[in-house]
């Protein structure tokens, strides 16, 4: 698909899970990188992979759909340990971090034996590509960040590191009781981007100075020397 769009960019695949057992992999490839994009939606391996890309210090965009894709969301570490991280938004709301659509076998069986109601839904492949696009913005403005080019305005309307988009206003949501959008300009509605700013969290263990706190809540110190016995195993 990357060539069908750009036969001269070079392509390098690898068909393997983002988890701990190929990790060797994951830190070459991040480590070789300008940027990570991660959009596999599977909370595991977003996990390991900003972990990753806080340790090696590289930006990432990582993006997902809510379930049937009522609405999704994209998130930037523009500067990692300086801006939240995605763990620093899964402590900070966790409901709306593990709000995702199935993208897996396992996910889908479990879905499949229970009694929830899954309705006909038209129109489902078109409330993705809102999310594929803001990820390429992102992605763009990131890549292309001190150069100059006709998208430099957006530098000051993608500042945020979370954005979210509603489809519909879907039923047992928090969204549910949102006013219809009709003729409106004003307030959340559907159909629209929105910005959304959080803190970073410094006592987050992929960004932050999680052993510190601990130690702190504990009533020891952790000395430069442990750190260097800790790290020779």
């Amino acid at each position: 698909v990357i060539r069908d769009t750009n036969p001269s960019a070079s392509a390098e695949t690898h068909a393997v899970k983002a988890c701990w057992e190929n990790r060797e992999l994951l830190y070459e490839n991040i480590r070789n990188s300008d940027l990570t994009a991660y959009l596999a939606d599977d909370a595991e391996g977003r996990e390991i992979t900003n972990k990753i890309c806080m340790e090696e210090n590289k930006p990432i965009v990582a993006a997902g759909a809510f379930r049937r894709a009522y609405g999704g969301q994209v998130f930037i570490v523009r500067q990692p340990r300086i801006s939240p991280c995605l763990q620093c938004f899964r402590m900070a709301l966790p409901e709306q971090a593990f709000e995702q659509e199935i993208s897996n076998a396992e996910q889908a069986e479990r879905l499949a034996y229970s009694d929830r109601p899954v309705p006909i839904e038209p129109g489902l492949s078109t409330d993705i590509p809102p999310i594929n696009q803001m990820v390429v913005k992102l992605i763009l403005q990131e890549l292309l960040k001190g150069k100059e080019t006709t998208l430099r305005s957006l530098d000051e309307d993608l500042v945020a590191p979370w954005y979210l988009w509603l489809s519909r206003r879907e039923a047992e949501t928090q969204y549910a009781d949102l006013e219809p959008l009709e003729f409106s300009t004003d307030g959340m509605k559907i159909l629209r981007w929105y910005g959304v700013d959080f803190e970073r969290n410094a006592h987050c263990p992929a960004c932050g100075d999680f052993e510190e706190s601990i130690a702190k809540a504990e009533g020891f110190e952790i000395t430069p020397e442990d750190v260097a016995k800790f790290a020779q195993g």
